[in-house]
């Protein structure tokens, strides 16, 4: 398949934040200007180096990219995946390399071969599915405070003002307040939240 213009960014974008932008520069054989020009869209290479791309980001950590079947067919998903959540599998990604890593090193020093092939059995990433279940509960959370703020301000979940803030409603639901039904949300406790992703961020 074909990679999206947003998975290309996504994933260039991650690796330039990730290794440096002189890196990818020197990779590719092009000029640094060249590489923020990939970043912002303003031109792409070729279909073999955005393959590169994916896959390189893909193993050093970067979130695998949301897609959807169509027609026979696997295509991006039209729904756009909030940046923040995307990071936030990032860095949970990058959490757990570092723990496996500093568990292989540890097994070597001590000459322990038994537990350096369990070190090196230690996950190296979220799962697709564990991606997908802590963005779409990165993404509800985030949504249901920003309609909780919009009702306070009595503003309509209807209104373009609405609209504006939470974009369009998901096609599984008829409007914002099905969703925020669904979801329930009502005690957001971001605290929580965090502390499970810092754990898991390592």
């Amino acid at each position: 398949m074909p990679v999206s213009d947003t998975t290309f960014q996504n994933r260039i974008n991650f690796l330039v934040r990730e290794q440096g932008i002189e890196r990818q520069a020197e990779f590719y054989g092009v000029t640094r200007r060249t590489v923020r020009r990939w970043q912002g869209g303003e031109t792409t290479p070729s279909a073999r180096t955005r393959d590169s791309v994916r896959r390189r980001g893909l193993t050093a950590g970067s979130p695998v990219a949301e897609t959807v079947r169509r027609d026979g067919r696997f295509a991006p998903a039209q729904r756009s995946v909030d940046t923040s959540a995307f990071n936030a599998n990032a860095s949970i990604n990058r959490g757990l390399r570092r723990r496996r890593n500093a568990a292989i090193r540890d097994a070597q020093s001590r000459g322990n071969a038994r537990a350096e092939r369990m070190a090196r059995a230690l996950p190296q990433r979220l799962s697709n599915r564990e991606e997908s279940a802590r963005t779409e509960e990165y993404v509800a959370l985030r949504r249901s405070a920003q309609i909780s703020n919009l009702r306070r301000e009595g503003v309509s979940l209807n209104s373009e003002r609405a609209t504006n803030v939470l974009g369009e409603v998901p096609e599984d639901f008829e409007d914002w307040d099905e969703y925020d039904d669904y979801y329930d949300y009502d005690d957001i406790d971001w605290d929580e939240w965090r502390s499970n992703y810092d754990q898991m961020a390592g």
